[in-house]
């Protein structure tokens, strides 16, 4: 006769396998955690982030009739772009901010550049190339001009005088215009 029953048996297994997750579980978290605060990251917005990206890149190669160049393509964008997030991420919060007014001049200097030399596609002229690179100005702008009005705010008492709220409106006003001549009219809405 055995000395163990089946369910004995199998109710046993079930803890052990039970225990193993949990520890698991508990390590990786663990990790994350120490991770993420070693980065600088939040894990909960990494994740939302990724996922949204993974939609993201299903939905390109759907709609590129699965090419393969197509999503190749879009993982070594995304890869590039998850490497500067997690770049800018451990940059501290004061150093950007004492760098908002050159990051502002720079990205209106920017968009100077694609409306005198910038390169014409689909009756838009949005972008600069320099070099490899091609970009658009007025996706840093969508960072920059928050930034840099911040920046201008926190240095005026509150509440803000008639000229404070003047000289925000012509900080926002400029980069619009300069946007909305290229045209690209959801760039410049987002940022107005």
């Amino acid at each position: 006769m055995i000395p163990w029953s089946r369910s004995s048996v199998l109710m046993a297994t079930n803890r052990g396998l039970f225990n193993f997750v949990t520890k698991s579980w508990a390590q990786v978290r663990d990790l994350v955690g120490q991770m993420t605060r070693e980065l600088a990251l939040d894990p909960i917005l990494l994740l939302l982030a990724a996922a949204i990206a993974a939609i993201g890149v299903a939905a390109g190669y759907s709609a590129s009739q699965q090419s393969e160049i197509m999503l190749e393509r879009s993982l070594v964008r995304l890869s590039l772009a998850f490497l500067v997030m997690l770049v800018i991420a451990q940059l501290p919060v004061q150093w950007l901010f004492r760098m908002a007014p050159w990051l502002f001049a720079v990205t209106v200097l920017l968009l100077i550049a694609v409306w005198l030399v910038g390169d014409v596609g689909k009756g838009a002229q949005r972008w600069l190339n320099l070099g490899p690179i091609r970009f658009q100005p007025a996706e840093i702008m969508k960072v920059a001009a928050p930034v840099m009005i911040a920046w201008y705010l926190a240095h005026r008492p509150l509440p803000p005088r008639f000229f404070d709220v003047v000289t925000t409106l012509v900080l926002v006003l400029v980069p619009v215009m300069l946007i909305a001549i290229q045209p690209d009219l959801g760039s410049a809405l987002l940022i107005l």
